[in-house]
């Protein structure tokens, strides 16, 4: 999940979020935490977020809210920059695999 600023007033009513315990703690009729994720939850009942307020969306349902009514703005650096070198890796990872094989079809031509 990636972490946002709410810049105004919003409702959401069904999904996954991710909360501070505070955060959750004034909203506990309308969430059940998931076991196997601590600090994420299920929204069983609608909730609604102050202008500032941080939370944890997935991203796609981050651009559902982009769309509509509520501004998000990203606030979480150093997640979007550890998504940003686990691309380069694995981009770096795949032009090895590809090299390799390369090279072996040249041993074999030979």
């Amino acid at each position: 999940m990636k972490k946002y600023t709410v810049t105004t007033k919003m409702s959401l009513a069904s999904g996954h979020i991710e909360l501070t315990e505070d955060q959750a703690s004034v909203r506990t009729k309308c969430l059940e935490p998931l076991k196997e994720v601590p600090g994420v939850y299920n929204i069983i009942g609608s909730i609604e977020f102050k202008v500032g307020e941080v939370i944890g969306l997935r991203p796609a349902a981050s651009d559902r809210y982009i769309e509509t009514h509520t501004e998000l703005v990203k606030t979480d650096v150093p997640e979007m920059a550890k998504e940003a070198v686990e691309k380069v890796v694995a981009k770096a990872a795949s032009a090895a695999k590809t090299k390799a094989k390369t090279t072996r079809k040249k041993n074999v031509v030979k």
